[in-house]
């Protein structure tokens, strides 16, 4: 679902992590839950956490000042925790941490540009 569905990358990010939660959980305690299920619950619980709460996405486990990076199948990216913007896949860390301080001197310009 992107984030033209959810209305926005903030709730976007937060119903991945929900089903992400719910897909560990579903394999690792051998709930033998369908796909299907777990993304109508995923939803479910974004929707309702949405309507009642503020969400921010923060992760505490990146430091202040660098991106979040994470590596899949189509290779690494990183996410800029200040716009969330991402990354491109590329083949190593080093290049997506590359893109990302690229990317913090563009945004640095930019708002000097408005001033």
């Amino acid at each position: 679902m992107s984030d033209e569905e959810w209305g926005s990358k903030q709730i976007e990010l937060l119903y991945g992590a929900v089903l992400d939660e719910m897909q560990w959980k579903n394999a690792f305690g051998e709930l033998g839950l369908p796909d299907e299920t777990l993304h109508m619950l995923a939803r479910a619980v974004t929707i309702r956490v949405d309507y009642a709460f503020a969400v921010t996405w923060s992760p505490n486990w990146v430091s202040p000042g660098r991106p979040h990076t994470w590596a899949d199948d189509d290779g690494w990216h990183a996410r800029c925790n200040h716009c969330l913007a991402e990354s491109p896949a590329s083949r190593t860390e080093g290049e997506v941490e590359a893109w990302f301080d690229d990317h913090v001197e563009k945004q640095r310009a930019a708002h000097e540009e408005r001033f």
